[in-house]
């Protein structure tokens, strides 16, 4: 199952230490897609479920008029929860991501050319998904996608999750 989160699961989120302190085996999300290049992860507290995506994002800004990469080129993230209007987050190539649900929090950390690693952590409220708190043995119902720059790769991940002790 799910395991707990951590006290702050945006604690030291900053290179090299992001997503550190989560119990990544335990909350490692299997992807449905062949050669991934992105890592799931779940936690969760009686106030909110938690999502880390660690992937490699290879983005060039020199192909780009002005060294800027448009928001349709960026990576997107989606998450779809049953009976919820589906969350889509543009990520990646330096900036700050662009959510079409501002009330979601996100930490975000990515860059250009030789930093090809985007990590991000989201914190989904109990309240968010339309419950008074999680408590351990709840389950969700949860589809994730992520689709890298220019939309070169796509990588699935789905399942009905059990939050354990």
């Amino acid at each position: 199952g799910v395991p707990p989160a951590p006290r702050d699961p945006f604690a030291e989120f900053v290179p090299m230490r992001a997503l550190q302190h989560w119990d990544r085996e335990r909350g490692f999300v299997p992807c449905a897609s062949a050669e991934p290049l992105a890592d799931l992860y779940m936690c969760w507290s009686p106030k909110a479920v938690y999502l880390g995506l660690y992937a490699l994002d290879i983005t060039e800004n020199a192909f780009y008029r002005g060294q800027s990469v448009p928001k349709a080129d960026r990576a997107q993230w989606v998450l779809q929860v049953p009976g919820r209007e589906p969350l889509r987050i543009r990520l990646g190539s330096g900036r700050e991501p662009l959510l079409n649900d501002p009330a979601v929090r996100v930490e975000h950390l990515s860059g250009v050319n030789l930093t090809v690693r985007s990590i991000t952590a989201l914190e989904l409220t109990a309240a968010q998904l339309g419950r008074k708190r999680f408590r351990a043995g709840d389950r969700l119902q949860l589809d994730a996608s992520f689709t890298t720059h220019g939309q070169c790769y796509r990588m699935v991940w789905a399942g009905d999750f059990v939050l354990a002790k």
